[in-house]
């Protein structure tokens, strides 16, 4: 899967972009998730009370530069990104790290300043569109557009991939770290003629996975699906299954029979999304009980790895849209948080 390959997947990733939308983020034990307020507030919301508490305040404003942010799970340290232009005509921008406490009291900053290449042919993506711990927390995937970096937290060190463009989560269905946290899934930029996805190690290296290539005629429409099995991410879209094996470094594709749904179980319940962005229908079901739950919620978008956010133990799930969340569970719609600045969460 590259992102020549997955067109359809790629305007996914013009509409789901981490900071066109609220990110959102479990707790290990399910009893809470952080999420992005479009004013540059991180929030973390509390499921027993229903009730949101600001943990801290970004400078990220407006629709292109919601906070983008994430939670290491061994100890709730929080890392968001911060970037701005610094001169020399749009040629430099720095990109700063934030490391705060769950609490949100500041532990550390970090920052990268990224430069245009001499001959001018790419100026850096100010906007930080995606950042991730590692499985272990030792290091901090971040990307823009049209770069990826990672930075060690232990050492202060950034590693740059200037040639590499971010494989998001919302095209792999999945996070881009293999589990064991030895590397990450990346691609080409989006200016190069090569069609290929490489597994980039924690030494800087990367390892293109060998397969077949593939047209145009290849991409499939919906929201991509993705599980890791020990070292390997299968990503499901639509009819179309990719595997991306990272031990025997091949990547390989081919039809299913039938189409695949993106479906969540909730208890006994279940939610369904059919379409994408504007187009998207999340459906709550319950023998036959049925509900919309994305009336007038606006485009939805993907948070993570999709529009649909599970917890942990998978008795609820949040539904990401432009203007608001909805909680879900076992009995229909929990609760409903706007995200806007306005308060409207654009839900009847």
């Amino acid at each position: 899967m590259s992102c020549r390959v997955l067109t359809s997947c790629l305007g996914l990733c013009v509409l789901g972009f981490a900071g066109c939308a609220s990110h959102v983020e479990w707790a290990p034990d399910s009893k809470s998730f952080l999420y992005s307020h479009q004013d540059g507030r991180i929030l973390r919301y509390d499921v027993a009370t229903r009730e949101s508490k600001e943990v801290v305040r970004t400078k990220a404003v407006g629709d292109d530069c919601w906070p983008v942010y994430s939670q290491r799970a061994k100890d709730g340290l929080i890392v968001f990104a911060e970037s701005v232009t610094v001169g020399d005509g749009g040629r430099r921008v720095r990109t700063t790290l934030h490391y705060v406490q769950s609490d949100g009291t500041p532990l550390r900053t970090h920052s990268l300043v990224w430069v245009a290449s001499e001959d001018e042919s790419r100026t850096p993506e100010p906007t930080v569109s995606y950042v991730e711990w590692s499985p272990k927390g030792s290091h901090v995937l971040l990307t823009t557009k049209s770069s990826v970096a990672l930075h060690d937290f232990a050492g202060g060190r950034f590693t740059v991939h200037e040639e590499l463009a971010p494989a998001m989560p919302f095209m792999l269905g999945a996070s881009p770290w293999r589990p064991d946290g030895a590397g990450f899934l990346a691609t080409k930029t989006a200016d190069s003629d090569e069609d290929d996805v490489y597994f980039v190690t924690l030494d800087g290296n990367s390892h293109l996975l060998k397969g077949p290539k593939s047209d145009d005629d290849d991409a499939e429409e919906g929201w991509p699906f993705g599980e890791w099995s020990e070292n390997t991410l299968v990503t499901v879209i639509g009819k179309r299954e990719y595997r991306f094996d990272t031990t025997a470094r091949t990547a390989e594709h081919r039809v299913r029979d039938t189409a695949r749904k993106p479906r969540w179980k909730v208890g006994r319940a279940s939610v369904e999304v059919e379409g994408i962005g504007d187009n998207a229908t999340v459906t709550w079901t319950n023998g036959t009980k049925q509900l919309v739950v994305t009336r007038k919620l606006g485009p939805v978008f993907s948070s993570a790895t999709g529009p649909v956010v599970p917890s942990p133990d998978g008795q609820r799930v949040v539904v990401v849209g432009k203007s608001g969340l909805v909680v879900v569970g076992e009995s229909g719609v929990l609760d409903r948080i706007p995200v806007a600045p306005n308060g409207d969460d654009g839900n009847q």
